[in-house]
């Protein structure tokens, strides 16, 4: 196919207004990490914020041009006047709050989300467009296999669940920086709910790791993912769930025996088992 100028400039545009969101949403989230829990980090310096705001308004400029150059001139006109007179407001493009189902009290920028939203009616710019899904999914499968060999690069011993998952969200929320942590999707269904540790809304997914002792009996794990997989199947956002088995140490069960148990429970298609480490 023969792209015109026109068509590069717009290609163009949609990987560098992408790019510039990807990394400042990480680059604040790894502010407010350090800020919480890096006792040589000084919050206070002001870069961050100083760096945030000049970013924040070469988006905005790069969203002017995407939309002209896109002929959506009444988008960009309610674009325009939306921002134009907020645009070296610093207190206004700072703005923080935390996403849906998000309890880790690490909030979004709030400017930049009001920016995707904007745009999210433009394809380039859609959280989980189908060309891309089984790719994506595929992607995850093989980051979260890789949970053992992450955990030992970054030197962290896996004491517990929580330590296990948080330091995987930390790797993944360069790749998805929309991701939430620990929050209650909408699957509920009477008094229950489900509560997955991470959740990856670009591609509609959800994981739940569960950390097995040694000398405890994967299958009673088994158990409970299958009561949440067979009641907890009609959520909007997510479709796609992933199960991570992580053992403390393990001597006693083979890979092949518990994919055995797993598949005797007959999960729903949409419910991966992810065994790092075995």
């Amino acid at each position: 196919m023969h792209l015109t100028p026109d068509d590069k400039s717009v290609l163009f545009l949609e990987t560098e207004i992408k790019k510039r969101i990807q990394g400042l949403s990480s680059d604040h989230y790894n502010h407010q990490m350090n800020s919480a829990y890096n006792p040589t980090y000084d919050e206070n310096n002001g870069e961050h914020e100083a760096w945030a705001c000049l970013t924040i308004k070469k988006i905005y400029l790069l969203i002017v041009a995407y939309l002209e150059l896109r002929n959506q001139s009444s988008l960009c006109e309610i674009f325009r006047v939306r921002y134009e007179n907020k645009i070296e407001d610093d207190k206004f493009l700072m703005r923080s709050h935390l996403q849906p189902y998000e309890d880790d009290n690490f909030g979004s920028l709030t400017t930049l989300w009001e920016f995707e939203a904007f745009l999210s009616p433009f394809e380039a710019f859609s959280y989980s467009p189908a060309v891309n899904q089984t790719t994506a999914l595929e992607q995850l499968e093989s980051i979260l296999s890789e949970t053992h060999h992450v955990l030992t690069h970054n030197n962290v011993e896996p004491e517990n669940e929580t330590k296990v998952y948080a330091e995987m969200k930390w790797l993944l929320q360069f790749m998805y920086p929309s991701i939430r942590s620990k929050g209650t999707a909408r699957l509920i269904e009477k008094f229950k709910k489900y509560n997955p540790d991470i959740l990856i809304p670009e591609i509609e997914a959800a994981v739940e790791y569960k950390y097995i002792r040694e000398q405890t009996n994967p299958a009673n794990y088994i158990d409970e993912l299958w009561i949440d997989a067979s009641v907890y199947h009609k959520d909007p956002e997510y479709k796609h769930f992933f199960a991570v088995m992580f053992f403390q140490r393990n001597k006693l069960h083979t890979r092949d025996s518990i994919k055995q148990a797993w598949s005797e429970k007959k999960f729903p298609s949409n419910w991966r088992l992810i065994l790092p480490g075995l």
